[in-house]
């Protein structure tokens, strides 16, 4: 037993020593060079650019949305000066309609007391005939 553990035991160190020695020969990856003065303005140069394009695109984005949001604005005060316009004329109708119910009221009232004076009833009685008059239709 003890051979089998000392091959074994020699097996290990001499697989340790020579992945040592295979790392110990690898070579590390060339360094890049360092970049020179002009390409250090060329980069600078071409990230100022895509910043101000990313500022333009975001400029025109946000007048986009301004623009919407004012056509929607107006898109609005239009319909709200259209429902009060609607609103208004429908008032107008209303207080026509109501003026011209008071004057038929009045005109048959007025009827109904020429009636009573045609028939020459008295002051109860002439009353109680064009309360009767007006009520019919």
């Amino acid at each position: 037993m003890t051979r089998i553990a000392s091959s074994l035991a020699a097996v290990l160190v001499a697989a340790l020593v020579t992945s040592g020695v295979v790392l110990a020969q690898t070579t590390p990856p060339p360094a890049a060079p360092a970049p020179t003065a002009a390409e250090k303005a060329e980069a600078r140069k071409k990230a100022a650019e895509e910043r101000m394009k990313a500022r333009e695109e975001k400029a025109a984005e946000r007048k986009k949305v301004r623009e919407e949001r004012m056509e929607a604005r107006k898109k609005a005060r239009e319909e709200a000066a259209a429902k009060y316009k609607a609103a208004a004329e429908e008032r107008a109708a209303a207080r026509k309609k109501a003026g011209e119910e008071r004057e038929a009221k009045i005109k048959k009232e007025e009827d109904c007391m020429k009636q009573a004076r045609e028939q020459k009833l008295g002051f109860l009685k002439g009353r109680a005939f064009v309360k009767d008059c007006v009520a019919k239709p």
